[in-house]
């Protein structure tokens, strides 16, 4: 294993928002190297949990993983990211990417074209959070000489920008615009090496993966996730093959076990794995993921 793979843990949407400073604080003293917030609709706002982890902790990355970037006025995205960053310098990572099509179709923000949208959205906030003067009229970007008080400029540097995305397309634009991917749960390592051959040396390649000690549990949760449409494009380099998905696409069993099934996905070229708790696993798995920790070493 690489001495520079940087681990982390996912605090699930499911959990209730007044656990997060106590569950960032007790990830940092088990020495994990980031924390990962999601933002899904209905749950909890990515930046607002964020910037209380930021605040909790003094030395992890927190990552928002993922906000829709079409649900955003990019001038107000680069505000966000841009006043965590200066807040809180070095250990802000941005995750972007589409959203899921139902949900932005339930807040009126589906586009024309997903691929534009990111795109553009993405190197619009960039441009102003490094201090640009913008003026635009873009298919999904308008703005009139927009510019930040309180850019992100020396001494501080720019949070990391990565895409959460699983489309071939969307991850050669991640290539093109972003500094790195996320790859969602229900990633094995031949889709991980698939990603890395896509991106490049240059690019970050964070991934996530459902870890418990509960085989029976991963299990389960595979074959439902599996069931899920979303997943396909993780799932379609394995047809044909006769690979234990539960073995292939999650970590399972015995902590002093989970070293060796991360050795596998950091041949494959992840540069940093955020374990992510079972959909029906409470706050309290936390206490598995400290026990494995050591082991990473």
């Amino acid at each position: 294993m690489s001495a520079t793979t940087s681990f982390g843990v996912m605090f699930r949407r499911d959990y209730a928002p007044e656990l997060l400073a106590a569950y960032a604080r007790r990830v940092e003293q088990a020495g994990f190297d980031e924390l990962w917030v999601v933002e899904d609709l209905g749950y909890h706002g990515g930046f607002a949990q964020a910037v209380a982890a930021l605040a909790a902790t003094e030395r992890i990355t927190v990552g928002i993983g993922i906000a829709p970037a079409v649900a955003r006025n990019a001038a107000f995205l680069a505000m966000e990211m841009a006043t965590t960053a200066r807040m809180f310098p070095g250990r802000f990572h941005m995750g972007l990417g589409h959203g899921v099509d139902t949900w932005m179709q339930q807040v009126g923000a589906t586009p024309v074209s997903w691929l534009a949208s990111l795109g553009e959205v993405t190197q619009t906030a960039k441009r102003i959070v490094a201090g640009e003067n913008v003026t635009l009229d873009g298919r999904y970007v308008h703005l009139d000489h927009v510019q930040l008080v309180h850019p992100v400029v020396a001494p501080f540097t720019p949070p990391l920008v990565s895409y959460g995305v699983r489309q071939a397309k969307s991850i050669a634009l991640a290539r093109d615009v972003a500094d790195g991917v996320i790859l969602a749960e229900c990633s094995g390592p031949a889709y991980v090496a698939e990603t890395r051959a896509t991106i490049g040396a240059r690019s970050r390649l964070t991934v996530f993966v459902n870890a418990t000690v509960d085989v029976a549990a991963a299990r389960a949760e595979v074959d439902t996730r599996i069931a899920q449409g979303r997943f396909a494009s993780q799932m379609r380099i394995y047809e044909g093959t006769d690979v234990d998905l539960g073995r292939e696409i999650m970590i399972s069993g015995p902590t002093d076990t989970w070293r060796e099934q991360c050795d596998r996905l950091v041949a494959a070229g992840a540069d940093a794995i955020v374990f992510v708790p079972l959909m029906t696993e409470p706050p309290s798995v936390l206490d598995d993921f400290i026990a494995a920790r050591p082991t990473m070493a």
